[in-house]
């Protein structure tokens, strides 16, 4: 599913933008099913660990305030198979029924529109403790992956900005912006003592 929406924004509120998409989808996921929908920084779907789905958010336009924005949003709903590898799953699977898409895609429509409107209001603030909630890395010791750095460390918050604050295991503060993030299990050394 795609949605275009041209906001008043700059680039730079992009990050927050997409997790506010994200918990947008997972309240009409919730709605929809009943399943607890958690987010995985900073732009997966997640039920018990496994994925079910994705956001996407492109700008158009080369200017600091961007003409548009393109949200994909991918959700695993009916499928039944999936290629061995990381855990995936579908709402099918997770619900033992047939999902109607029409139904998930109104759903998320609401949502989206309603949480859309309060970040033009009020920014990522009005909806941070949110996602804070459903984020599935929160006090996790975890591997990021920046470009060709890796940073081991506790995730600690989700600041104002959407940006992921890890202390790592060096006891710095790290503000990331984007990477790819792995939960390290049983790896207690990564988490600083402090926390």
């Amino acid at each position: 599913m795609s949605v275009i929406l041209k906001p008043n924004l700059n680039r730079e509120q992009l990050l927050p933008f997409s997790l506010v998409v994200a918990c947008s989808v997972a309240k009409a996921i919730e709605i929809v099913t009943g399943i607890k929908v958690r987010t995985k920084w900073v732009n997966d779907l997640v039920v018990q660990r496994a994925k079910i789905g994705g956001i996407l958010v492109e700008t158009e336009g080369e200017s600091e305030i961007p003409e548009f924005f393109i949200v994909g949003i991918g959700i695993n709903v009916n499928q039944i198979t999936f290629p061995l590898g990381e855990p995936i799953t579908s709402l099918r699977l997770l619900t033992a029924r047939k999902i109607s898409r029409w139904q998930l895609i109104k759903a998320i429509t609401q949502e989206l529109e309603k949480d859309y409107e309060l970040f033009q209001q009020e920014k990522f603030l009005a909806l941070r403790q949110d996602y804070k909630r459903r984020c599935s890395i929160l006090n996790k010791a975890v591997s990021v992956i920046t470009g060709y750095n890796r940073i081991l460390g506790k995730v600690i918050d989700i600041d104002e900005n959407g940006r992921l604050i890890l202390l790592t295991a060096g006891n710095e503060i790290k503000k990331i912006v984007s990477g790819q993030i792995s939960i390290v299990e049983g790896h207690s050394q990564y988490v600083p003592e402090r926390f």
